[in-house]
């Protein structure tokens, strides 16, 4: 969410996207592209996990075949708007209501929006959620089963807690 991200690797690279939304006015048809050049020595690995994915090419490489980078991409428990091997994947297109931060909160009937989004409680079963923040944009945390995609915090002001003992 919110930009590019691009990093130069000059031995293998092993890179984690988690927790991850990729959406909006994407500039090519990929939506996540990987590029090697001069060197295909070395190896790239991109593992995408509880994240959203949108665009025609949810990722490509160039060249074309991942196999010519020395390239693995894997996805699980993800949304893309294609079909994408991986456990706990799925096909289908998030809905996104504006908040306080942002553009791409997940609708979700809690938070007072007229219908919840898919990808709402569908990440890995295993793994906690990112309770420091939230997919709602009335700011509630992701509580239970992980959402997909990007968290916003979800405190945007400071707090203050005060504490009075009596004797």
């Amino acid at each position: 969410y919110g930009g590019d991200y691009s990093d130069t690797y000059t031995l293998d690279a092993n890179i984690d996207i988690r927790n991850t939304t990729i959406a909006g006015e994407i500039g090519n048809d990929s939506s996540i592209v990987i590029q090697q050049e001069l060197d295909p020595e070395h190896t790239i690995a991109v593992n995408i996990s509880d994240s959203i994915v949108e665009g025609p090419i949810p990722f490509s490489a160039v060249p074309a075949s991942t196999a010519d980078l020395g390239a693995t991409i894997s996805m699980q428990h993800s949304m893309t708007t294609v079909p994408v091997e991986g456990i706990g994947n799925q096909i289908g297109q998030a809905i996104f209501t504006q908040g306080p931060l942002g553009d791409f909160y997940l609708a979700q009937i809690p938070a007072g929006n007229l219908q919840t989004s898919p990808g709402v409680d569908a990440g890995d079963p295993d793994s906690s959620s990112p309770f420091l923040g939230g997919t709602r944009s009335d700011g509630g945390l992701d509580t239970g089963l992980s959402d997909l995609g990007y968290h916003y915090p979800t405190r945007i002001g400071s707090s203050s807690v005060s504490l009075h003992l009596e004797e």
